[in-house]
């Protein structure tokens, strides 16, 4: 039987892999991602922490993506930060470069929400703001000038624990409500330094900060029973904190299917065999997945023939082709 024309590819520049945002096999993921999300963000919730798991590569920051858009309807924003397994320039640099990056969104907006994150920052802040601008500069664009502080005072300021705790979880207190709600996310976090870990540990255990939703992202293979972030989950359990994990596994063939067939347009019986092969060779590992197709490509065994207006595979040579060691992780 004929192929309907809808599986054949007319223009030549749809003929290079074209993979999207398109989450494949996380169908109970995103639900129990949207129920959290519904019964935290913009309500009176209290605070939660949920905690994305899963090994590199299985998608677990592409989950996370799905809550831009209704965020966004909610009028809230994310604070986002990524943990580098090299180690960070400074203590808790990456807790204030994300923040840093929200005050300088909120400034550009310059709309209601702008005016109403304004507001709260003078009402809970005060002249005390001066002392966290040296550690989120952007934060000089949404408060009134200050006088500034001695060099000796500012610097004691910055570096007194207890001074940028307390003024920290007063800032966050101003930034969250359920009019302007945010989301912390923060990617790698089994690399956190010590002093982030325990600046996210008052951000949870302080009854100053209301409705919060805390997302940790982090691969759960790389985390023993003696690691400075499984204590302090235990920590979190044992304080009655609300502690929701969402386990982001490999995906099965059926997905891997699904994924095959949309990147090259053809019927999902027709690319089995090769999202089969696909399936054996990268475990299911998404990331994997991406980067296999693409090695395919590169090395001619997957191919567009214009002549018959789809793709074709070499069988055997892509079951003899070995998955590089590296390539998902």
């Amino acid at each position: 039987m004929a192929l309907p024309d809808r599986y054949f590819i007319d223009d030549p520049t749809t003929t290079a892999l074209k993979f999207t945002s398109t989450l494949y096999g996380r169908e109970s993921e995103l639900e129990r991602l949207h129920e959290i999300f519904e019964n935290t963000v913009g309500s009176a919730g209290g605070r939660k922490l949920l905690c994305i798991t899963g090994r590199s590569g299985t998608g677990k920051t592409a989950l996370v993506d799905k809550m831009a858009a209704p965020l966004a309807r909610k009028q809230g924003h994310f604070v986002r930060g990524k943990f580098d397994e090299l180690g960070q320039v400074l203590p808790l640099s990456v807790i204030f470069s994300a923040f840093d990056s929200y005050c300088h969104d909120i400034a550009e907006e310059n709309g209601p929400v702008t005016d109403a994150i304004r507001g709260s920052l003078e009402e809970e802040l005060g002249e005390s703001a001066n002392a966290l601008t040296g550690l989120m500069p952007s934060l000089k664009r949404l408060i009134k000038p200050r006088p500034t502080f001695s060099d000796e005072s500012c610097t004691d300021a910055i570096n007194s624990a207890n001074r940028a705790f307390a003024l920290f979880k007063l800032f966050l207190k101003a930034i969250s409500s359920p009019s302007h709600p945010i989301v912390l996310f923060f990617d790698d976090i089994q690399w956190a330094d010590q002093a982030s870990l325990d600046m996210l540990a008052t951000v949870m255990l302080t009854e100053q900060v209301g409705s919060l939703l805390v997302i940790y992202c982090y691969r759960d293979n790389e985390i023993g029973p003696d690691h400075p972030l499984q204590r302090q989950l235990e920590d979190y359990v044992s304080s009655d904190v609300s502690v929701s994990s969402i386990p982001v596994n490999p995906i099965d063939l059926d997905a891997t299917n699904d994924m095959v067939s949309s990147v090259l347009q053809m019927p999902l019986g027709i690319a089995r065999p090769l999202a089969s092969l696909i399936q054996a060779k990268s475990e299911g590992n998404v990331f994997g997945i991406h980067a296999f197709m693409w090695s395919l490509v590169d090395d001619g065994l997957l191919r567009y023939s214009a002549s018959l207006r789809t793709w074709e595979w070499d069988v055997d040579e892509i079951q003899n082709r070995q998955l590089s060691d590296n390539i998902a992780d």
